[in-house]
């Protein structure tokens, strides 16, 4: 070999060496990002929602790529006091000239205005144009957010009206509209790692306080919205229990499958009065009409195992194992 073919020897193989440390930190600093941003995105709006504003939302949030329950959270309980008015109108206008049944500004409609029902006309009075583009300019401001899909919705709330009660109240209603997830979804912890993150350390990064009946607790901020709402549905039942003992995340093996990792190590599970619920009892103490909230917003209860009960313990599926949220 000359000196020549050895310098194109070594360009070569420094070019694979670099290459190799280039893909080695991309995945690095990318594992576990898959369920960040399949999280986002479009879902269809709850029974909660009369028609045809659901249909009408479901079409708007779909074409623009964000949750429809937004849409219905904005509409309602943003702009008509939380209530349901003639889809056809009238609509009044603001004492400052917004618009509409989204209550355009006249700038904001000239920019984001859309034509919801292909008439030809761009009307901000049209419940599906205006719809449209509301739509289109809730996904502009997300998409131009920073943060987790949770605070890039916040942002998006906030630029559609600069008052932090609107975004408290818009934000309850965007929970309690959103559908509820099927609890038939992931439970492979290897597949979850994917999700959620794959060690303690990244889970952790990503855990949020959620106020449980009360009490704080530490719940995945991907499944948190759910946990949230089973909260104000029980609270709203009037069902009375005493919620002493709540245990979330914790990073360890399954108790009844050591070799896995529990779900509760994805701050996706809580387990409810394990002193009164134990693990291989089929037997319980939480009332019927808890579970059945539990269930409704994507939980799967132990107590309904195949094999060793476990009537203390629910854990959120609402996603499947490539982390697409599943909804009925």
């Amino acid at each position: 070999m000359d000196f020549k073919d050895l310098l194109k020897w070594i360009g070569a193989a420094a070019f694979v060496l670099i290459f190799l440390v280039f893909a080695i930190f991309w995945v690095m600093f990318h594992r576990g990002e898959q369920g960040q941003f399949q999280q986002g995105g479009y879902s269809s709006v709850c029974g909660k929602v009369p028609q045809p504003y659901a249909s009408i939302f479901d079409g708007a949030a779909k074409k623009y790529d964000i949750p429809a329950a937004l849409l219905a959270a904005i509409f309602s309980c943003g702009e008509h006091a939380g209530s349901w008015p003639d889809y056809n109108g009238p609509w009044g206008t603001s004492s400052a000239g917004a618009q509409g049944p989204f209550q355009f500004m006249p700038a904001t409609w000239n920019q984001y205005g859309v034509d919801g029902n292909n008439d030809g006309i761009k009307d901000v009075q049209n419940i599906y144009d205006a719809s449209f583009g509301a739509a289109n300019y809730l996904s502009a401001n997300i998409k131009s957010s920073e943060g987790s899909f949770e605070e890039k919705i916040k942002k998006a709330i906030y630029a559609y009206n600069h008052a932090q009660w609107y975004v408290d109240q818009v934000y309850k209603c965007y929970q309690n509209f959103l559908c509820a997830a099927v609890a038939t979804g992931c439970d492979d912890p290897q597949s979850l790692m994917k999700i959620y993150g794959s060690s303690k350390e990244e889970v952790e990064k990503q855990l949020v306080d959620v106020d449980f009946v009360g009490k704080t607790v530490k719940f995945h901020r991907l499944a948190a919205p759910y946990l949230e709402a089973v909260s104000n549905d029980i609270k709203a039942s009037g069902i009375s229990y005493d919620f002493r003992r709540i245990g979330t995340f914790k990073w360890r093996g399954n108790v009844n499958n050591p070799s896995e990792l529990s779900l509760h190590s994805f701050g996706i599970a809580i387990d409810i009065n394990d002193d009164t619920n134990p693990n291989g009892s089929t037997k319980t103490d939480i009332p019927q009409g808890i579970i059945n909230i539990f269930k409704s917003h994507g939980f799967r209860w132990g107590g309904d195992y195949q094999s060793t009960k476990d009537p203390m313990h629910f854990e959120w599926l609402g996603y499947d194992c490539s982390g697409n949220l599943i909804t009925k």
